[in-house]
């Protein structure tokens, strides 16, 4: 996993930006995109909005896509095992860039 967490910093560095082929494993993407569609078809997806607290607003012609936040803490294996990743990488920043 290293060498994709390098790949991603080289391009940053490089370009600004980066793209990493294979970051997520098929089966991973195919559960959270399992999970979303099930979130959607339960209602648990929310019309996203702009602003916070008391600025907050639901516009259409500027947003209209749904939402659904993630649990920090979730027991489902494929949220989980998206977050371990991503905790992976972070840790691979604060241990090589910092």
């Amino acid at each position: 996993m290293d060498e994709k967490f390098e790949a991603i910093i080289e391009g940053i560095l490089a370009d600004n930006y980066a793209t990493c082929e294979d970051f997520f494993d098929e089966d991973l993407i195919a559960g959270l995109r399992n999970n979303l569609l099930n979130r959607h078809a339960t209602g648990q997806m929310h019309q996203a909005g702009v602003g916070r607290q008391g600025t907050f607003q639901q516009d259409l012609k500027v947003r209209g896509d749904v939402i659904s936040w993630m649990d920090d803490q979730p027991t489902e294996p494929h949220y989980r095992a998206f977050l371990d990743l991503i905790e992976l990488f972070y840790r691979y920043l604060n241990r090589t860039c910092f």
